[in-house]
């Protein structure tokens, strides 16, 4: 069996991920996990078509196939996955295409995409309805999870001090122009605070020494925005 784990929303991708890792272990399923950039040709086919010196069923993970450039190899490996009868899951941290996922006919396929209120909202940080980011926020922790939220908020901070600072911003001129447009709401020393209390919280919450859950930290973090 073939399954393949695709999508933007990276985090709850690994926890789906790891939980299946789990349930295999349980099972005594030996793991065999691989980076698509390490395999050759035939190391895929040995993987592959290998068995376990006792006899032990076996999961081969491999780690962004389609991340590789196009190319004869990069063919090679699809169609050696899809015809594979060792049981597989392919891991991606992009959202395949239909075209993509046609080359796998017979695949379990589990796409795991952020919410469309995602980017809006983190394009408002700084209006001054903040009621209103408030609610949203709730949902968007119900959607996305806290900790997907709180690694989303430190990158959009991080682009807005580079636009800020007329630093090197990378994307579409249409994604330069409004992080520009929205750093105008923000003083260099505001984005810079912000920025440096999102630090405070992520260390306040692996060391387990703050008297707030992450859920609480980012509410508290949006009104002091």
């Amino acid at each position: 069996m073939l399954t393949i784990f695709h999508g933007d929303q990276i985090i709850k991708s690994r926890l789906a991920l790891v939980a299946a890792i789990g349930e295999a272990q349980q099972q005594n399923i030996k793991i065999e996990r691989v980076a698509a950039k390490d395999l050759s040709e035939a190391s895929l086919e040995q993987l592959l078509g290998s068995q376990s010196l006792y006899g032990e069923e076996r999961l081969i993970i491999i780690d962004e196939l389609h991340s590789l450039p196009n190319s004869n190899k990069k063919s090679s490996f699809i169609k050696l996955v899809s015809q594979s009868h060792t049981p597989v899951i392919l891991w991606e941290k992009r959202a395949l295409t239909k075209t993509m996922l046609n080359k796998f006919p017979s695949a379990k396929v589990k796409l795991f995409k952020t919410s469309n209120q995602l980017f809006p909202w983190l394009d408002g940080l700084g209006n001054h309805d903040v009621q209103d980011q408030l609610e949203k926020l709730q949902f968007l922790k119900q959607e996305e999870g806290v900790g997907f939220l709180s690694a989303m908020l430190a990158r959009q901070i991080r682009l807005l001090i580079a636009a800020k600072d007329d630093g090197q911003v990378k994307g579409a001129p249409f994604m330069v122009s409004k992080l520009r447009l929205q750093a105008q709401r923000f003083e260099i020393h505001q984005l810079l605070l912000a920025h440096q209390r999102l630090l405070e919280i992520d260390y306040r919450q692996k060391t387990s020494r703050g008297p707030f859950t992450l859920d609480q930290e980012l509410d508290l973090w949006l009104l002091s925005l």
